[in-house]
């Protein structure tokens, strides 16, 4: 999506606030013939990482090009109202089993005030509203890496993020516990994996990572 599109697509939801983040109608952030061609993934996604700390991953969509429009309202379009949207988006179409706590990747602290806010978190707090759940921001990000997108292999994403998170709670706060751990999008699962692992060494039972899409 080029600087055009964006500008437009920000003018046009300061002036019309409910407007389909996928094909510009009027209305609603995601009207009904755009929602029925979304690319819903039925089963829980593979992992492929080994060793992992992540037990389950789930995932509403495919990373399409309507899912896309979505995400990137949410990241670079300051839309913060597409927080609850994709929030929506998962507690109605994704099977989200029983948790204790829900807890959201975190932005390095320079990026999140570049952005405004953490899209994971928004997501999260929606999210712990529709499932009644504590939402706890349990992580954060202490080295300011690249993108994910931007690494090409496995094998970069891991070194690209190795030591990246820390614990911001007391370790009772997680242990035992049940977490769903939530982003906006995942593609090989490494930043999840390495949250996770943070989480388990700090005495979580079991890491669940639920996002919006997954691909990329």
């Amino acid at each position: 999506m080029n600087f055009w599109e964006n500008l437009k697509n920000s003018l046009l939801f300061l002036l019309w606030p409910e407007f389909c983040l996928c094909c510009d109608r009027y209305g609603t952030l995601l009207c009904n013939r755009c929602f029925t061609q979304l690319a819903f993934l039925p089963l829980p996604v593979k992992i492929s990482l080994e060793n992992t700390a992540l037990d389950h991953l789930l995932s509403a969509l495919e990373y399409d090009e309507k899912t896309k429009k979505i995400v990137h309202a949410l990241k670079f379009q300051g839309i913060e109202a597409t927080g609850q949207l994709c929030a929506e988006l998962i507690y109605h179409t994704v099977l989200l089993p029983e948790c204790d706590l829900i807890i959201p990747v975190p932005l390095h602290p320079k990026r999140q005030k570049t952005r405004g806010y953490n899209q994971a978190a928004l997501i999260a707090k929606h999210l712990a509203l529709l499932m009644g759940k504590p939402h706890c921001p349990a992580l954060t990000r202490k080295i300011h890496t690249s993108a994910q997108a931007r690494s090409k292999s496995r094998e970069d994403r891991l070194a690209n993020l190795s030591g990246a998170f820390a614990l911001t709670v007391p370790p009772c706060t997680i242990q035992g516990k049940t977490c769903l751990l939530v982003d906006d999008v995942t593609t090989t699962g490494a930043t999840l994996n390495e949250c996770a692992k943070v989480l388990k060494q700090n005495g979580a039972k079991t890491i669940i990572g639920v996002t919006l899409a997954h691909g990329g």
